[in-house]
């Protein structure tokens, strides 16, 4: 099965978390607020190589961007041992934007 590309446009809803895994690789995580006033979508970005620190720079809460990438299922597992599933964005593209979005 193929992967499933997908473009969205939105704003920050949290500051960009930028960490660096075991191996070096910098690892880039946000959330974009997508979708009307009345019906906001937050939806999880993950983002991995060097362009990643500079995005980590120049991008703030609030930031209006445009994102492109793959959903991926992540399991995330809380300190009680329990595992969720959420969706997220593998971001191949990331750029910040300087109009407002509509």
């Amino acid at each position: 099965m193929g992967r499933t590309r997908v473009e969205l446009w939105g704003e920050l809803a949290s500051a960009p978390e930028l960490r660096v895994t075991p191996s070096g690789l910098p690892l880039l995580n946000f959330l974009i607020e997508c979708g009307s006033s009345n019906e906001p979508l937050r939806v999880r970005v993950m983002m991995t190589g060097e362009g990643c620190r500079e995005h980590a720079r120049e991008l703030s809460e609030g930031k209006q961007v445009r994102v492109v990438g793959s959903l991926r299922r992540i399991v995330r597992t809380d300190k009680a041992g329990m595992g969720t599933e959420e969706l997220t964005v593998v971001a191949a593209e990331l750029a910040p934007l300087t109009e407002s979005k509509e």
